[in-house]
């Protein structure tokens, strides 16, 4: 309730005006808000007026005979009226109505008033297509759920029944009418792997196989002069002691923590060992510091005799 800013002048039969003092809303709550906005005159203390424009401005229907005075709203019946005997005047019940009171009672068996919670939820449709058959309807319904199975849609029919209300006829009667669904079949195909149980044996070629890898002294073969293919077998090695091999790669892309950006390889053939040293650059100082270092961290290099360096 609030102080009317705007407030109404009503002129009473004796010719008198009274005028309203405030504005509040009724606890009619199944009317549109527009027509719950009421006007407080305290000069009217006996009795409240309702007016039937303003109900019928807001979307309500009001239906007057002999014996019933009622108010719907979107086709359901949200006021009843009754008559007084003394002055012949329609009663609206105002006062002490509660929301409970103003949804309408479900009876099954005894009359008692259900609330609003309880009440079944209106369900709407945005759209709708005609069909025809049987078959069209099985397939609108299996198109809109993305063309599944008929097994899964089965179980889910019978499993949770709630969860496909607002697919209206959709029964597993009705699956019977489903034509055959190319999406579903190429949404679902199994492709099984060939050979994966052969029962051939191959366990002669797999011993020769291994025993052409373990043969260390494989049989000569004479290529003939109208073959292509040449095949040659060598083995290197040096006859000379104490050779080494030492090859300076190009730079990595990213220097190191420490400044490092060479990697300084040394090969010592007698003894079969790898050498690597990092560097931080191709200069003199870093070359003789690398060997010096090589040449005092390994044993072999007091036998070391001859130095090749491979060049690119």
């Amino acid at each position: 309730m609030q102080v009317a800013t705007s407030p109404l002048r009503i002129r009473l039969p004796n010719g008198k005006f009274v005028t309203s003092s405030h504005t509040c809303d009724l606890d009619l709550f199944l009317i549109p808000r527009a027509a719950r906005l009421a006007h407080i005159v305290p000069d009217m203390s006996g009795h409240s007026l309702i007016s039937v424009v303003k109900l019928c401005n807001a979307g309500c229907k009001v239906t007057i005979n002999d014996i019933s005075c009622e108010v719907t709203f979107q086709g359901k019946k949200v006021v009843s009226c009754h008559k007084c005997t003394k002055t012949g005047l329609w009663m609206m019940p105002l006062e002490n109505l509660q929301e409970e009171d103003a949804c309408p009672k479900i009876t099954s068996g005894m009359s008692m008033p259900v609330s609003k919670e309880e009440l079944p939820s209106a369900m709407n449709a945005h759209s709708s297509t005609s069909t025809s058959t049987k078959a069209e309807l099985a397939q609108y319904h299996h198109q809109s759920l993305f063309s599944p199975p008929i097994s899964t849609l089965i179980k889910a029919i019978r499993n949770t029944p709630s969860q496909l209300e607002s697919f209206p006829g959709l029964t597993q009667q009705l699956l019977r009418h489903l034509p055959p669904s190319t999406a579903t079949y190429k949404g679902h195909m199994h492709r099984h792997r060939k050979n994966i149980q052969s029962t051939r044996s191959d366990r002669d070629a797999q011993r020769e196989a291994r025993q052409e890898l373990e043969d260390m002294n494989p049989q000569q073969q004479v290529c003939a002069a109208h073959e292509a293919d040449m095949f040659c077998f060598a083995a290197l090695a040096d006859a000379r002691e104490g050779v080494i091999y030492t090859d300076l790669p190009g730079p990595f892309p990213i220097q190191s923590i420490q400044g490092m950006q060479y990697i300084f390889v040394c090969y010592a053939y007698q003894p079969n060992a790898i050498l690597v040293r990092p560097m931080k650059s191709q200069s003199a100082a870093c070359m003789v510091e690398a060997y010096k270092d090589i040449y005092e961290g390994a044993r072999i290099q007091a036998k070391t005799q001859y130095h090749r360096q491979q060049v690119l």
